[in-house]
């Protein structure tokens, strides 16, 4: 990522800083404004009604992030040992499947400066961020529920359905071939636990220009194949979403190897409808 801040808004809010520390009170009304505070909060919110629950925050230069809580609240805290950081950084907010935003914070010796940038005088966001929804995910299961003891030789269908909702998106497949699904996960709802599942390992890839017309793609897996314990599930299949530009330590910061087939790729937040089943003994 290049590292260069803009220098006419990086002056602007540095040279803001620097007056207000020489004043005593906050010239246009607001009194007690704290310096020398490490921590900033804020909240996100999501439209079509999904859960603001887990979009991923993270600011730049201090390479700090979080995810959200239920209710899209979060907080990030600057780590010691930047005293001699100075600027104004962007904070970013990130689902894979939604444009992102972010906000401009300044800091001061390491530490934020309050009432500054989109903080107010206590540290919190002066605006609930807004994310707005660039791809509809769907995820469906047939049949949804699953007997281990008399369905064992079940042939289940996960389908997966694409629709742009703003522009044409770009959408790759990894690892199958065209036309299908290939690498997928189940993950407990109840307990978290993830299964990985692929159903033959293929070097190609499938890119899928998605417009305003749902684009689908299935595969059929015996239920011998995966065999997966008692329990509640959710289906997610593994897609990789072209973005605008986002920095790369941004998504280096999530998990390692977080874009690649393995455990971690369900870390990488998006908001999938759909998608869930059950296995009974």
């Amino acid at each position: 990522m290049n590292k260069q801040w803009n220098n006419a808004r990086k002056s602007t809010y540095f040279m803001m800083a620097v007056l207000c520390l020489a004043c005593t009170s906050n010239p246009v009304g607001d009194s007690d404004i704290s310096f020398g505070k490490r921590e900033m909060s804020g909240r996100v919110q999501l439209e079509n009604e999904h859960s603001p629950e887990g979009v991923y925050v993270w600011l730049e230069g201090f390479d700090v992030g979080t995810f959200t809580t239920e209710d899209g609240s979060f907080t990030l805290t600057l780590p010691r040992g930047f005293d001699d950081i100075s600027g104004v950084f962007r904070v970013y907010f990130y689902v894979s499947n939604y444009l992102l935003e972010f906000v401009e914070v300044a800091v001061l010796d390491g530490q934020f400066t309050y009432g500054e940038g989109a903080l107010d005088t206590g540290g919190e966001m002066r605006e609930t961020v807004t994310l707005r929804q660039f791809l509809s995910i769907k995820a469906h299961v047939s049949p949804e529920t699953v007997t281990r003891v008399n369905n064992m030789n079940v042939t289940m269908t996960f389908s997966l359905g694409l629709q742009a909702l703003i522009d044409t998106s770009t959408v790759i497949l990894p690892n199958t071939i065209p036309g299908f699904l290939s690498s997928v996960y189940f993950k407990n709802t109840d307990t978290g636990e993830l299964f990985i599942f692929q159903g033959l390992s293929f070097t190609t890839k499938e890119v899928l220009l998605v417009g305003k017309s749902t684009v689908t793609r299935e595969m059929d897996i015996s239920f011998l194949r995966i065999n997966l314990p008692a329990g509640k599930y959710r289906f997610i299949p593994y897609i990789l979403i072209r973005h605008e530009a986002i920095p790369a330590e941004l998504i280096d910061s999530i998990a390692l190897n977080v874009l690649e087939f393995g455990a971690n790729y369900p870390k990488l937040p998006s908001k999938q409808d759909g998608g869930y089943f059950e296995v009974k003994e």
